[in-house]
C-alpha cells in the first residue's frame, strides 16, 4: 500500500482534477492517494498514515451501497439497523429538504421518540447532528469548488437563511465559509 499524506474520495475527473489543484496550491509537499468510494477509504486507512481525508461528496458519500431503493423501502417490522441505514439514506438523498424527526420517523413507520433513541444508540451522534453533519460536508465541498454566493450554497444544502448558514458552518468549521474559502484558495 502506497504511503501517502491526504486521501481522496473521488471518481477520475474534472472533480477530482480541481481537488488536487488546491492541493498544489498550498504546495503541500504532500503523497496524495486516489480511491472511489468511502468503503475503500476506511481499508485504505487503516493500511496507511494518512493525515487528511478529503470527499468529494457528489460522488464519494452519495455512492455508498444500499440494498434497497428509496421507492422500494418498506418498513421491516423490527430490524432496526435496516431501518437505520434507510433513514441515513434518505437524508444523504434529501438533505437540502426540510428533515424533521417526525417526518423521518412517519418513512420508517417508528415513532419519533423511539427512532431518536434508536439512532443515538446506534450511531453515537443524535439524528439532528448527523443531519447538521451531512449538509456541512457537502458545504464545504461546495465552498471550495463552486464560485457560488454564500446564499445559493446554503439554499443547496438545506439552510433558508444564509446567516443560520454562515454561524452554523463557523460553529462546525471554526471559521466561517468566506474564510474557509479564502484561507483554502489563497495561494493561487
Amino acid at each position: 500500500m502506497k504511503e501517502c499524506n491526504i486521501l481522496v474520495v473521488s471518481p477520475e475527473g474534472k472533480s477530482y482534477e480541481t481537488i488536487l489543484g488546491y492541493l498544489n496550491q498550498e504546495k503541500l509537499g504532500t503523497d496524495v492517494l486516489r480511491v472511489d468510494s468511502m468503503g475503500e477509504a476506511i481499508s485504505v486507512l487503516k493500511k496507511t498514515e494518512a493525515e487528511i481525508l478529503l470527499a468529494d461528496v457528489r460522488h464519494s458519500f452519495f455512492n455508498l451501497p444500499v440494498k434497497k431503493k428509496e421507492e422500494d423501502f418498506t418498513p421491516t417490522k423490527g430490524n432496526a439497523k435496516e431501518d437505520l441505514k434507510y433513514i441515513k439514506y434518505y437524508i444523504r438523498n434529501h438533505y437540502n429538504e426540510f428533515l424533521s424527526l417526525s417526518t423521518l420517523a412517519k418513512k420508517a413507520c417508528l415513532s419519533a421518540n423511539y427512532l431518536s433513541s434508536l439512532f443515538k444508540k446506534n450511531e453515537g451522534i443524535t439524528l439532528c447532528a448527523y443531519i447538521e453533519r451531512v449538509r456541512m460536508e457537502k458545504a464545504a465541498f461546495l465552498v471550495l469548488t463552486e464560485d457560488k454566493m454564500m446564499q445559493d450554497i446554503a439554499w443547496e444544502v438545506g439552510f433558508r437563511h444564509s446567516s443560520y448558514f454562515c454561524r452554523t458552518f463557523r460553529n462546525f468549521y471554526g471559521e466561517t465559509p468566506k474564510q474557509y474559502r479564502l484561507r483554502h484558495r489563497k495561494k493561487k
